[in-house]
């Protein structure tokens, strides 16, 4: 019985891909206000995880230049079909394995629903704390439903661990990523079952 929300939430959620162009998703809207708000005119933009690149090229426009990585070869051959441009560029990457040196021309790291995926999301928020001026982190609002803590009382599957999540965080537990992490947070709203930081380095 408490997975039939969750269900019918996914199910709506992939339909609404169809009813909406990426470009005009609702769901989409408020990643990108938020960003546009938080990134300058001047500064280099890496997107993890960037799927096929519409929200890259996106922030390149709010910033001076924008890097799109992603594990997925697919996703980066459209990414170059589709949104490739002078400030624009894509690559192939893994970002578990970026290095101090990977990070050197970025100043903003954009995470959008990725951190989740991450083994040891503390290790890899420590080395963008130490090499980058700030970081953008979306992911999914755990405390947006009271089921998630019936599911974890009983000790259920949660919302996303079948999407490929590994971890999964409420908003304390957030907090306290981040501070432990030495990511200080400037901004942060709760919305439509989302949780979005604008963290800058200590």
């Amino acid at each position: 019985m408490l997975d039939i929300e969750w269900v019918v939430e996914h199910l709506c959620q992939d339909y609404s891909r169809r009813v909406f162009q990426e470009i005009e998703h609702p769901k989409e809207d408020g990643t990108i206000k938020f960003a546009k708000r938080c990134i300058r005119s001047d500064e280099t933009v890496l997107d993890v995880g960037c799927g096929p690149g519409y929200l890259t090229s996106l922030l390149a426009q709010f910033g001076h230049s924008a890097r799109g990585i992603d594990v997925s070869e697919k996703m980066i051959d459209l990414a170059r079909r589709d949104y490739l441009a002078d400030n624009v560029e894509f690559y192939v990457a893994d970002a578990s394995l970026l290095t101090d040196k990977d990070l050197e021309a970025v100043n903003v790291v954009f995470l959008c629903h990725v951190l989740g995926f991450f083994e040891d999301p503390r290790r890899f928020l420590e080395l963008l704390a130490r090499n980058v001026d700030s970081v953008l982190i979306e992911v999914p609002d755990f405390d947006s439903t009271t089921l998630n803590l019936f599911r974890q009382r009983l000790g259920s599957e949660l919302m996303f661990r079948t999407r490929g999540y590994v971890n999964e965080f409420d908003r304390d537990e957030m907090s306290f990523l981040l501070e432990a992490s030495q990511l200080s947070v400037q901004e942060s709203e709760f919305r439509h079952g989302v949780q979005r930081y604008w963290c800058v380095s200590r």
